[in-house]
Order: C-alpha cells, then structure tokens, then sequence
C-alpha cells in the first residue's frame, strides 16, 4: 500500500498516484473530519461486514452512510464521478459488483481530494452503478439530466435535511 512519489503542481499527492487502500483511508479521514467541524457525532463499525461505512448523527436522527472516493477530471469539463456500488471478488463468485439498497444505507459521502470538498446524495438520488456530477457546463450546452456539484455540497444537503432553504436554494429549484 504505497503511494507513489508522483504529485501534483501544488505537490499534493492526486489520486491517480495512490492505490484504492489509501483513497479509500483518505476520504474516510476527510468525510469524518468535516462532518465532525460541522457538529455531527460519527459512529463507525467495530467491523467491516457492514454496508455502511459510517453513522451520521444528525440532530438526533441517525444516518447510515457509505463512504465514497470522486474521480474528478477537470480536463473533461469538470466531470466528476463515484461509484454507487459495493464490489468483490471471490472464488466461488468471481468479480461481483452489488447495489445499496434503502434498507441498508439512508445515502453516499463522497469526497473529493483534489477539491477537498465532501458532497452528499441521498441513496434514492442516484443510478444503478455510477453517480456522475460536474463543477462546470457541459462543452455541449446539455442542460437536462446534468446533476452541478454545487446541488450536492454537504452544507447545502444538509440545510435541506433541516428544511433550511435559502431564497438562493429556492431560485435555483424552480429553474428546474
């Protein structure tokens, strides 16, 4: 599990440099240190047969939550994508790749080590295999079915949990 000496400009390892153990390590680290700055209690399983990675404490209200690493290439216009599936690999099965279901987990923490930034989406919000955002417009001008990264930033997912809409929130709803 070593990291590959390759870094960045800004001489931050990215995550094309490091193996999957250390991604993964990497955005359970983030995702628990910003919700914990935000005043969120964090509860993780003694052990790893669960099919959620963490329970959000969130104003009395417990969250089953699974913790995911983006790929963000802002070479393709900012597009930004995680997987929303689990994946294994046995000898009786072979690779496998199995969904999350409502009974299992309430949503994804996904973090972002180039942007160092923690995005939220509730497991009803997102497809089968692959959630894909972006930072950006699309090169094509493509407006339908475009999920922005800024709609699923943690403080504004969270606000909605509340109910705490912004007459910027609800602007920014009835354009769709």
């Amino acid at each position: 599990m070593a990291v590959t000496r390759t870094t960045s400009k800004k001489g931050v390892a990215t995550m094309a440099t490091m193996d999957s153990n250390i991604k993964g390590d990497i955005s359970m680290a983030c995702v628990i240190a910003a919700l914990t700055k935000k005043g969120i209690s964090v509860a993780v399983p003694t052990t790893d047969n669960k099919r959620y990675d963490l329970v959000m404490d969130y104003n009395g209200k417990l969250y089953r939550m699974q913790v995911k690493t983006i790929l963000y290439k802002p070479e393709e216009n900012g597009l930004m994508v995680f997987k929303t599936v689990s994946s294994n690999s046995t000898k009786s099965k072979g690779y496998y790749e199995r969904r999350y279901r409502h009974e299992e987990i309430e949503g994804f923490l996904a973090y972002c080590l180039e942007l160092d930034k923690v995005y939220l989406a509730w497991v009803g919000e997102v497809p089968s295999t692959k959630f894909f955002m972006r930072t950006s417009e699309t090169l094509n001008g493509q407006k339908q079915k475009v999920r922005y990264s800024y709609e699923y930033e943690l403080d504004k997912k969270l606000a909605e949990l509340e109910g705490e809409f912004t007459a910027a929130t609800l602007i920014e709803s009835v354009k769709k």
